[in-house]
């Protein structure tokens, strides 16, 4: 395309110094998280269109010795109605979980005072917990929501933006009719179901399973099979194939 409708494809090329050890966390609302996992220091929030850079401290109790770094989520500020998340250049806030032998632990920050809030929420958690770190978080409404495991159990961390809560969910107990640490035989991804709800989308071998949370007529929240989906009718060969 023309100028000025066309970019440069440097726009969109981040150089760090310590690029072999980054990984990216979290790519939201039109923008970027990059994390050095190896150094402990510090966040990057890059918007690829502006060139905006925001650098996120790491909290001085996480040292990734006794409390080490989980899962960081970016999300936009604003919250009226209308909004259109990435389409502006406005505040945001980055969600960051920690865990110790103690417990887990959140901490947010917000672009608009530039400093990371303290220790805002905990909860205990079972010694053999431990998080995918190959699943990205999900935004759920408000809340980020990331998957656990918990040794042949799968439980989902969620941490509410609104309440600055953090909870733990158990999956359905017959989401998998396999162990759950098989992580080659059975995949989980932690969906939004219905708008703003709650879903589950497991893999298992060539058969697909849509999970949901809701509320029966007692407030009491439950997991309930929503839809199955057969992958081999999808991917059948025609007679005479070999």
């Amino acid at each position: 395309l023309d100028s000025p409708d066309s970019v440069s494809a440097a726009r969109f090329f981040l150089r760090l110094d310590d690029a072999p050890t980054c990984c990216i966390y979290c790519c939201r609302h039109g923008r970027v998280l990059v994390g050095n996992h190896h150094k402990w220091s510090h966040f990057l929030a890059w918007d690829p269109v502006t060139g905006d850079q925001h650098r996120i401290d790491f909290p001085p109790a996480v040292d990734g010795r006794e409390k080490f770094l989980w899962k960081g989520a970016l999300v936009c500020a604003a919250g009226d109605q209308g909004h259109l998340h990435g389409a502006c250049h406005s505040s945001f806030r980055v969600v960051l979980l920690a865990c110790s032998l103690e417990g887990i632990f959140a901490y947010v920050y917000s672009s608009v005072t530039g400093e990371l809030g303290s220790l805002i929420s905990t909860t205990m958690w079972p010694m053999e917990a431990r998080v995918e770190v190959d699943c990205v978080s999900t935004l759920v409404g408000n809340s980020v929501c990331c998957l656990l495991s918990l040794g042949t159990r799968c439980a989902i961390l969620e941490f509410d933006l609104d309440s600055q809560n953090l909870d733990l969910i158990e999956v359905p107990l017959d989401a998998f009719g396999i162990d759950a640490s098989l992580r080659n035989d059975c995949q989980l991804w932690v969906t939004r179901a219905g708008g703003c709800g709650l879903g589950l989308l497991v893999l298992s071998g060539f058969s697909a399973r849509l999970w949901k949370r809701k509320a029966d007529c007692h407030g009491v929240a439950g997991w309930a099979l929503t839809n199955t989906i057969e992958l081999d009718n999808f991917f059948r060969c025609d007679q005479g194939w070999t």
